[in-house]
């Protein structure tokens, strides 16, 4: 026999298994019958009893699909194949569905019906399209066809219990926004929580998953602080108004901890960082001195978190906001991410380029007005520019220096304060690492 033949032959036996283990039929008693033996069946179907096919069971009566039920493995054995839900049919129209896999405990039901209208989703439980990590799925609850509420869980309170789930965080909307509970992006990664109180964030959630890694960072506002937290370490900060300014202290689970902060020092020193911000529309500096990289490797190493000593030290010390108002700078930001994720998601290619640059001005907008970081310049060994932008006053018009790698790249010459204030330069630097 020559090789084609013998594949030719393979390929037909392959066919003929596989027709045998993917599809097999029932009765309505539910003994199991053959294609050949089965003497009531239309087109090949059932007319009262139902067919396998991989993980779907599919249901007749006279004729008719009445249901489909979806398991979780392929398999002919009930105890085995673990029913995760049934969708009901009427004319070939899907009218409800009911789930088996979660628990919502506000709720408790043996099972989780949702009725359709029109094939939509119209009363009842439903579960969402929207996912919280991997293919676990948040779930919606319907009233006349508007979305009242929507259903989740911490998965770290959940990680050996994903078999039943037990959802008790809910979100409640009005006229489709959510005023308390969570909205998530969960995408390549990442899984971004929002929490509403009375339609307003207070607590940002960043979740971020790598190959053998996890972390979480949350941004909290409560009591007027912010509190920031570093899910791998014991650290966490504390923003609070301080006389005009906000302050920042670093705490972990026994209490403040006391630690360098970087000094003020003169203009031009050696290894120093030089920050402008804006106060009563004028633009003023101040000079820091770089922590050793010693002191700074020590801490990084005894407390596990390079990001939470890394806020604490690039702190603005001279903000005049609010802990609200710097909180809620913060929070716009991720909403806009929210936001425009879900409008370009349905946009076409023509409002998907517009979206873009609407969604990078807007994050890249900071409200100078508080005081907000205008620009930096690193000084190097020998006190020279190194790294930023140099600000420089010449009458009414201001000339910026732009450096990178200890050298001048661009100079660019504002009319006014008004004109550099819509420009930013902080902006316009990123845009020159870029090219």
């Amino acid at each position: 026999m020559t090789i084609n033949k013998l594949l030719t032959l393979l390929t037909s036996l392959l066919s003929i298994l596989s027709f045998g283990q993917n599809k097999i039929y029932y009765d309505t008693q539910g003994k199991e019958t053959t294609k050949e033996k089965h003497d009531n069946n239309k087109n090949g179907l059932p007319v009262n009893g139902a067919s396998i096919e991989g993980k779907q069971q599919k249901n007749y009566k006279n004729g008719e699909l009445v249901s489909i039920d979806y398991y979780k493995d392929k398999g002919y054995d009930d105890e085995l194949r673990d029913l995760q839900y049934t969708e009901y049919y009427t004319k070939d129209q899907l009218i409800k569905v009911s789930y088996y896999t979660f628990k919502i405990i506000e709720d408790m039901q043996p099972s989780y019906t949702g009725f359709y209208n029109n094939e939509k989703p119209y009363n009842g439980y439903f579960i969402s399209p929207e996912t919280l990590i991997d293919n676990i799925h948040l779930v919606d609850y319907y009233e006349n066809g508007i979305r009242l509420y929507q259903y989740s869980f911490d998965f770290l309170e959940q990680l050996d219990n994903f078999t039943k789930l037990l959802y008790d965080q809910r979100t409640i909307f009005k006229d489709g926004k959510v005023t308390t509970g969570y909205r998530y992006l969960s995408d390549k990664g990442l899984l971004l929580r929002l929490r509403y109180l009375n339609g307003k964030i207070n607590l940002i959630e960043m979740n971020g998953f790598g190959m053998h890694a996890f972390n979480r960072n949350t941004i909290e506002y409560v009591n007027d602080e912010v509190i920031i937290k570093d899910f791998s370490s014991p650290l966490y900060l504390k923003i609070f108004k301080k006389s005009q300014y906000l302050d920042i202290e670093l705490y972990d689970q026994n209490g403040k901890v006391d630690i360098k902060k970087p000094k003020e020092v003169a203009d031009k020193t050696p290894n120093s960082n030089k920050i402008y911000y804006l106060e009563d529309n004028t633009i003023k500096s101040y000079n820091t001195i770089v922590l050793s990289e010693e002191y700074y490797n020590e801490l990084r190493d005894n407390y596990k978190s390079q990001e939470t000593l890394h806020t604490f030290y690039s702190f603005h010390p001279f903000n005049t906001q609010t802990p609200e108002e710097f909180f809620t700078e913060h929070a716009n930001q991720f909403e806009t991410v929210l936001n425009a994720t879900a409008a370009l998601k349905s946009a076409d290619k023509e409002s998907k380029e517009r979206l873009q640059i609407d969604i990078t001005e807007k994050l890249s907008t900071k409200n100078k007005d508080n005081n907000n970081q205008f620009g930096f310049l690193k000084y190097n060994d020998k006190g020279e520019p190194s790294e930023g932008t140099e600000i420089t006053k010449v009458g009414s018009t201001y000339k910026i220096d732009f450096y990178i790698n200890d050298r001048k790249v661009k100079t660019t010459t504002y009319k006014n304060l008004e004109e550099l204030k819509k420009k930013d330069p902080l902006t316009e630097l990123i845009n020159i690492y870029n090219n």
